[in-house]
């Protein structure tokens, strides 16, 4: 990967601070759709509990109401 990297760098006269630029701004869109696909998870594994959790209810309630 560095030597592909170099390789653009060479082939687009691209200096140090455009390169520093350049990582950057890739960092920052990378860090976006990691936080974001992480809190994506989150929220289904936190709406799967509360499903798990009304059903647990609902059967303990309907067993309940039978005795």
């Amino acid at each position: 990967m560095l030597a592909q990297i170099a390789y653009l760098r060479k082939m687009f006269a691209i200096e140090e601070a455009e390169h520093r630029a350049i990582a950057r701004s890739l960092d920052r869109q990378l860090e976006e759709i990691v936080h974001r696909s992480f809190i994506d998870e989150y929220r289904v594994r936190l709406n799967e509990t509360g499903d798990a959790l009304r059903q647990i209810s609902s059967q303990l309630l309907e067993r309940v109401v039978r005795r």
